[in-house]
């Protein structure tokens, strides 16, 4: 039994589930049967490769999740959500598995590449679509979504950064570790689905909505309605407000709404600088349309665009293939059952996406960029926003994105994760009062990030990603911080500002930070009032 529940034999017995293509037959499949090309992504367990399998010459997206990572942040039911959900769902407009195998450090899950990246980036290259190629895509997500939801699926964090797109500019959702599975629930402590009454379920989720785990007889019950996840800018109300009961697939509706309206506008609705600007404009549905939508498609977000989840359209239709949605006016003219077979109609912005190196069939080593930015690329979005396309830096950025970049075939440096401590980097000095390595929450949706965190005698807490050896933030404590302790392994942290929370999976870290930040808000507290 390995630290995932997972005998080597049950791992591979989901390889032969769905629809599975076999790379190499001949033997078994491991990390050397391919030529790892170039780093896509990384993310808080997991990094996302380019890969050609050296038997068949194909390009893969191999995702390779570092098992010690995943156990220490407590998520070993994400990677059986999303191997779950790629091998129940085949769907052109959805990403294929094609293998997934593992070692003793790694699992990997094979993937279709996506050469074009991902429907965001070509937004911040194109700024908006015009209303055929905007329906068209629409269409496309929406044939993904119901097809999702009719097999008991929804998939919680719907956002332009999590659909890729193909070298023939078809869309393919990916990225399914927060993905919801419909009477399916993870027991921890044997690592595995099970399945439970609904009404023992629905009253022991009710009676302990906000717990993260809960016990059901001889089960673990990881409690997926507790966790908030999503983006910011496509969060929907009933998240954002707690609302369990309502909180169903009408949340993949809502963003939905929100990917349509920036197709159009080239943003998001609720789009602000922070994120409590965004909340406030989500819970007051306050967005305005900029631009000339056409009305067709200004009535269809409106409509999806509401606050009660039970009034928004297509709420508990999906096993009629949202039929209201479908014959809303703004499709009018599409035909689902064609989507797959007819080419995007690209006509506006082909010469655009050519002179940045779009339908390059001919891919050359020698036209390959080696730096290293790609952000978030095959669901390894961890919460951070990524470089932004400025105007003298695109063409750069989307030659790299199609010409295979990041290589490393040059010096043929191994791709693996590294778990440095950060503190060898770091300059010693006499106000470090607390250092620890912890997990971090972003913001409540967010999933926890692995940091190395120091506590500084004058009120400043810097964290830093373990990996990389960079500051990602700091924190100052004065005299209105508020601290409280949740369990012996979690606190919060209250500034003017905002809610950090913090955890750790084996030690017992929350008292002992929280004695010596209130310390340090006591002195901030002292020296205001004098």
């Amino acid at each position: 039994m390995d630290l995932f529940g997972l005998k080597s034999s049950n791992f591979s017995r989901i390889q032969s589930t769905g629809n599975l293509s076999a790379i190499n037959p001949n033997k078994k499949n491991s990390i050397n049967d391919f030529d790892l090309l170039s780093n896509l992504g990384r993310g808080a367990y997991a990094k996302v490769v380019l890969a050609r399998n050296k038997y068949n010459g194909k390009l893969y997206a191999i995702k390779i999740i570092n098992k010690n990572f995943l156990e220490k942040l407590n998520k070993q039911y994400e990677v059986h959500i999303e191997k779950y959900t790629l091998t129940k769902l085949n769907h052109p407009n959805i990403v294929k598995l094609n293998k997934t195998f593992q070692d003793k450090r790694h699992l990997y899950f094979v993937l279709e590449f996506c050469q074009n990246k991902d429907l965001n980036s070509l937004m911040r290259l194109i700024g908006t679509l015009d209303y055929k190629l905007a329906k068209y895509y629409s269409a496309e997500i929406l044939s993904a979504l119901t097809y999702m939801h009719k097999n008991g699926i929804y998939d919680r964090d719907v956002k332009a950064e999590n659909i890729g797109i193909t070298d023939s500019m078809h869309l393919k959702f990916f990225d399914f570790g927060t993905a919801y599975i419909i009477g399916k629930y993870f027991d921890k402590k044997k690592m595995r689905f099970v399945e439970i009454d609904k009404e023992i379920i629905n009253e022991k989720f009710n009676e302990n909505p906000e717990e993260e785990e809960i016990e059901i007889g001889n089960y673990l019950i990881q409690n997926l309605r507790s966790e908030f996840v999503g983006t910011a800018e496509y969060v929907s109300p009933e998240v954002l407000n707690h609302n369990y009961n309502d909180i169903g697939p009408a949340v993949d509706l809502w963003a939905f709404g929100c990917i349509i309206y920036l197709l159009f506008e080239g943003k998001t609705p609720f789009k602000e600088k922070n994120e409590s600007d965004i909340f406030n404009n989500i819970k007051n549905l306050n967005y305005t349309f900029d631009n000339n939508i056409p009305e067709d498609a200004k009535d269809l977000i409106k409509k999806l665009l509401v606050l009660n989840p039970k009034e928004r359209i297509g709420y508990g239709d999906e096993k009629n293939n949202y039929k209201d949605i479908r014959n809303h006016p703004f499709f009018n003219d599409i035909d689902f059952d064609l989507l797959e077979v007819s080419d995007p109609p690209i006509e506006k912005i082909e010469m655009t996406l050519r002179d940045y190196g779009f339908f390059n069939e001919n891919l050359e080593e020698n036209d390959l960029d080696l730096s290293d930015n790609h952000s978030n690329v095959h669901g390894l979005n961890d919460g951070s926003s990524g470089n932004e396309f400025s105007i003298d830096n695109k063409m750069k950025r989307i030659k790299s994105m199609n010409k295979l970049g990041l290589i490393n075939l040059l010096n043929k440096k191994t791709i693996e994760e590294e778990n440095e401590n950060v503190n060898d980097k770091i300059d010693e000095n006499e106000k470090k009062i607390l250092i620890q390595d912890m997990l971090k929450k972003k913001s409540p949706w967010f999933h926890y990030n692995m940091r190395y965190v120091i506590l500084y005698s004058n009120g400043i807490i810097e964290y830093y990603e373990p990996d990389k050896k960079t500051l990602k933030g700091t924190i100052e404590i004065n005299e209105f911080c508020k601290v409280e302790v949740k369990n012996d392994y979690k606190f919060e942290l209250f500034t003017d500002k905002r809610k950090f929370v913090f955890k750790h999976t084996i030690n017992k870290i929350a008292h002992l930070w929280a004695d010596k930040i209130n310390s340090i808000i006591k002195k901030k507290l002292k020296k205001y009032k004098k």
